[in-house]
């Protein structure tokens, strides 16, 4: 039962790592869906401006939110359970 104990530790520890593997202070991992042509697009858009394809997204999401917050305000955030 100890062993068992020890290796889902050692489970835990590294799923936690590998979560905040290589990112950088105010950075997030997260996994999404995407529509299949509007990835092909925002790779294309990356390898011919010569940026990260992680650049590419941050970019069109700060043009989002953005114009979000022009049109209805400081978005608030959601609140904690």
């Amino acid at each position: 039962m100890e062993e068992l104990d020890e290796m889902a530790k050692a489970i835990r520890e590294e799923q936690e790592s590998s979560k905040t593997r290589g990112l950088k202070e105010g950075e997030e991992r997260k996994s999404l869906i995407l529509e299949s042509e509007l990835v092909s697009k925002m790779d294309a858009i990356a390898y011919w401006d010569r940026e990260t394809i992680k650049d590419v997204y941050n970019a069109a999401l700060r043009e989002y939110v953005g114009k979000y917050e022009k049109k209805h305000g400081t978005i608030k955030p959601i609140p904690k359970k």
